[in-house]
């Protein structure tokens, strides 16, 4: 499993500075616009570039890569990270990567890229990564994604 979805402790109970906001990214297979939660205890960042990653779901992701949702959930699910990894970028054409997580209770791998166009509340931003989590994200409301404030 690439990454586990106890990355959400809270399961959308009401915290304090926490917020919601529209993601909307682009590359040359799609596009896709989905809603996610800030959280300050998502500190997750590329530890080559230093950038952050909002971390959504595959069926999220999956138009913005070309694919159906359920093609993207059984590569996950099937496979090794490397053979994922590889498979992503064949048919993607993109450059992907693994990502080392740590959660509170477990160590995993999660696949990052990064998109061509990406806007936070229809404010152009570079300096973001997404990460593709194989399993739910949990906090409530139309939300399926996770970013760090």
């Amino acid at each position: 499993m690439f990454l586990l979805s106890g990355l959400v402790l809270g399961k959308g109970r009401a915290v304090p500075g926490r917020h919601w906001r529209e993601i909307q990214a682009q590359t040359g297979k799609g596009n896709t616009t989905f809603r996610v939660l800030t959280d300050s205890g998502n500190l997750l960042r590329d530890p080559v570039s230093g950038r952050p990653v909002i971390v959504a779901e595959s069926a999220t992701l999956a138009p913005l890569l070309g694919l159906e949702p359920s093609v993207l959930a059984k590569l996950f699910r099937e496979q090794s990270p490397d053979q994922a990894l590889e498979r992503l970028r064949q048919d993607c054409g993109m450059a992907f990567w693994l990502l080392p997580v740590r959660t509170v209770t477990q160590n995993g791998l999660m696949v990052v890229f990064r998109p061509e166009k990406l806007q936070v509340d229809g404010r152009v931003r570079e300096d973001y990564l997404l990460g593709i989590t194989d399993g739910k994200i949990d906090v409530g409301g139309d939300c399926c994604g996770l970013m760090g404030v």
